[in-house]
């Protein structure tokens, strides 16, 4: 067994030298020297400009408004100064990137072919996890909110600047109504496959504006984005030609397509792959970016539980505070999996063992933020069931229950499957090679795009709806150690009772946490108390609307700081180092006078 483990490394070896011969080795020289001017270039331009700038803030002084937006402008261009260092990089890396997804070993074990049905089901699975995401809104109760809470989020903002009254439908509760509704029948055109061609990117624009809707009234959160990444992505492939209702009326009518494996829908399937992994990459490494290695310490990881479980959220779970007693080393491991599971996403586009590992793995991580830290990413514990093949489920439960459908053979693989269906791409297509070499060229051409596409963003670390560097779980560097500071917001009724005060179950568009930033702010400055009150103004009297309990007569908000080092069982959870009570507005009679 040695000698032959030995031999097969041997081979191996070999095999890795002879591709490496076999690579262009002097146009890859000439294009890194080319690659290299264009990087030096590009620095020094940046350099001078930055240096012009800052010897012109000099100039004006660094108090004023222009001192303040030259400020801002050179931040942006340090940023810009990064972006086209990645694509002077890119202009030397991406040609053996290239040549590497083409190469016949990976396009055929890693790519693979997929069905039509393939496809057709990630489609399917997309558009309903999308739909469920925007049947749990409220979008028409956005209309109750304070106009000074809308930010212009992204590229949300080109909207206001059209001339079709965009501020006016924000504060029309029927206007919302009707797009969220849009999107959903939209969605659910997508999701069945009728008039595909035209209904999924319809739903991924709709689902768009539902989303930056929402997040111009709160803040630009995370959830929802990955599905509408893959769902962008589909808009531009053939996704309609199986599992769908376009397929059954062709079919019908004697014109639908065989279902077999093809290297177009494989490399479709792995282009959507690649707009899934690569933000989970980009998500570990702006941990390592910011925190180091500090953010796996077990006062960083304590303090993240700590602080999903004590601040306002959806779900009461305190799984965490009773395990705070527990060693440090346990917190240090529940770190170290969390961030090694996101960096070593990646692998899941280069390796069909690491496909079938690390989406389960991830998917538990994701319950585990749920029952730690009181955040559900609904999406995520359903999208990443993509990755699998659950052709062979569907074949053994046609073999066990169907009858007349167990004979069918297994080219039809994957046909009904979200994840890899076997086969490789080269033998199912001998019989047009051209085409086929065609279709790995802008397949593998597709996914370097949308590869580039993620990491620009990643390296200029912009905010920017919808495009992200998922810079998540990163914002608790050069805090105080051992101490947890966190907002309670308490509800009073008219009986006397009080409790935890549910903004998200008064205005529906508030749900989970997105009320967070506006509350913090209100204890932190007057403009943040001026805010916050016309908000707490609009919860309570959303509340009082309802009708379904005692009158809400005023809404408290703490800020706590708790050292959980020093006293970890204390039964109060800190001090109240700050308050503020906001009373209930005056009711409004119907002529609108208070």
């Amino acid at each position: 067994p040695v000698s032959s483990g030995g031999a097969a490394v041997r081979d191996r070896l070999r095999s890795w030298s002879a591709a490496a011969g076999a690579l262009p080795w002097g146009a890859l020289a000439r294009r890194a020297a080319v690659s290299a001017a264009l990087l030096a270039a590009w620095l020094a331009f940046s350099w001078a400009l930055r240096a012009a700038g800052e010897s012109g803030g000099a100039a004006i002084g660094g108090g004023g408004l222009a001192g303040k937006l030259l400020r801002f402008y050179l931040y942006y261009w340090e940023r810009w100064t990064l972006l086209g260092a990645l694509w002077c990089a890119a202009f030397w890396g991406v040609s053996p990137l290239w040549r590497a997804l083409q190469a016949p070993r990976f396009r055929d074990r890693v790519v693979g072919a997929a069905t039509p049905g393939a496809l057709g089901a990630i489609r399917a699975w997309t558009c309903a996890i999308l739909l469920v995401m925007t049947l749990r809104e409220d979008l028409m109760s956005a209309a109750l909110l304070p106009r000074v809470m809308v930010h212009r989020e992204g590229l949300m903002a080109a909207l206001h600047l059209l001339p079709i009254g965009f501020d006016a439908l924000l504060a029309d509760a029927a206007a919302l109504r009707a797009v969220q509704y849009a999107t959903a029948a939209l969605l659910a055109l997508g999701m069945v496959g009728l008039a595909t061609r035209a209904a999924v990117p319809a739903a991924a624009a709709g689902y768009f504006l539902l989303g930056g809707i929402i997040r111009e009234h709160t803040f630009f959160y995370h959830a929802g984005l990955l599905p509408w990444y893959a769902l962008v992505v589909l808009s531009f492939t053939r996704c309609g030609e199986g599992w769908s209702v376009d397929r059954w009326w062709r079919a019908a009518r004697g014109r639908a397509a065989a279902q077999r494996p093809t290297a177009y829908f494989g490399w479709a399937r792995y282009a959507v792959w690649t707009a899934i992994a690569l933000p989970y990459v980009a998500a570990g490494c702006s941990k390592l970016y910011y925190m180091g290695l500090d953010w796996v310490s077990a006062d960083s990881v304590r303090w993240m539980l700590l602080r999903g479980t004590l601040d306002p959220r959806t779900f009461d779970f305190e799984v965490s505070l009773r395990l705070m007693p527990l060693p440090d080393a346990l917190f240090v491991l529940l770190g170290l999996i969390a961030l090694g599971t996101e960096l070593a996403f990646g692998l899941v586009l280069v390796s069909r063992r690491a496909r079938a590992v690390l989406p389960a793995a991830m998917i538990a991580v994701h319950a585990g933020i749920l029952f730690l830290q009181n955040i559900l990413f609904l999406d995520l514990l359903l999208l990443l069931w993509v990755y699998y093949d659950w052709g062979p489920l569907r074949r053994r439960l046609t073999a066990r229950f169907g009858g007349r459908q167990a004979a069918r053979p297994a080219a039809d693989g994957g046909q009904h499957g979200a994840g890899s269906g076997e086969g490789g791409a080269a033998a199912v297509e001998e019989a047009a090679p051209p085409r086929l070499a065609l279709t790995h060229r802008r397949g593998a051409l597709a996914a370097l795009a949308i590869a580039l596409f993620l990491a620009s963003w990643w390296v200029t670390k912009i905010e920017w709806y919808p495009l992200t560097a998922m810079q998540m779980f990163t914002g608790h560097r050069g805090r105080e150690a051992g101490v947890v500071s966190y907002v309670a917001a308490i509800a009073h009724y008219e009986d006397g009772s009080s409790g935890p005060a549910r903004f998200g179950r008064w205005i529906g568009a508030l749900r989970a946490v997105r009320a967070g930033p506006v509350i913090r702010r209100t204890l932190q400055d007057a403009a943040g108390r001026e805010v916050g009150a016309q908000l707490l103004d609009a919860a309570i009297r959303a509340a009082n609307a309802r009708g379904d309990g005692p009158r809400v007569t005023g809404v408290e908000l703490q800020r706590r700081r708790w050292n959980y080092a020093a006293a970890p069982d204390d039964p109060r959870r800190g001090v109240v180092t700050h308050r503020y009570v906001h009373a209930a507005p005056a009711p409004e009679r119907r002529d609108g006078v208070r």
